[in-house]
């Protein structure tokens, strides 16, 4: 059976995971924001116009519920639902990808509007599944609490580096 994990077992290896995904997934959001840059919607590039001391704590928030609602009350019950149907088999790896982007897109899902074409598709995937699976990935490995500090822990560093980027016309 599966168990979903509030803390960490292994404390050390959960603070170098934290460390590491935060800053991989701001750089790797900052990339891609730069890359699709004249292809981001208004809404979005206003969003980041935003000073950072006002939009982070907004942005925490967000972070905290979708970790709650999606990651803990969801993926945590489709990992548990998963468990319990192989009964003493070990969830494979690429059942876990499944559940995790399953969660994932849902999450999305209130937020994302229809993509309006295949480069709206191609950032959205990227931009916002990718991230989601890394914060799956941590929960799954890590526990609950480390795909909160994760997510949540991006966005003071996160939020400032995309106003530079965003903020202002280029």
């Amino acid at each position: 059976m599966v168990a979903v994990r509030i803390l960490p077992e292994n404390s050390k290896a959960a603070v170098v995971a934290i460390g590491v995904s935060i800053v991989g997934c701001t750089l790797a959001i900052v990339a891609i924001d730069a890359a699709f840059r004249t292809s981001l919607t208004t809404q979005y590039l206003a969003t980041f116009a935003q000073q950072p001391a006002g939009l982070t704590p907004m942005m925490i928030g967000k972070a905290a519920m979708e970790e709650l609602v999606g990651r803990l009350l969801l993926e945590g019950g489709m990992l548990t639902v998963a468990g319990l149907a192989l009964r003493e088999r070990k969830i494979g790896p690429w059942l876990l990808l499944a559940i995790i982007l399953a969660a994932q897109i849902l999450i999305l899902l209130p937020d994302l509007a229809a993509p309006a074409g295949v480069t709206e598709w191609v950032y959205d995937a990227v931009r916002f599944v990718g991230p989601g699976v890394l914060w799956g990935w941590l929960f799954w490995r890590h526990g609950f609490v480390a795909a909160l500090l994760g997510h949540t822990g991006t966005h003071p560093l996160l939020d400032p580096a995309l106003h530079a980027l965003l903020g202002r016309p280029h």
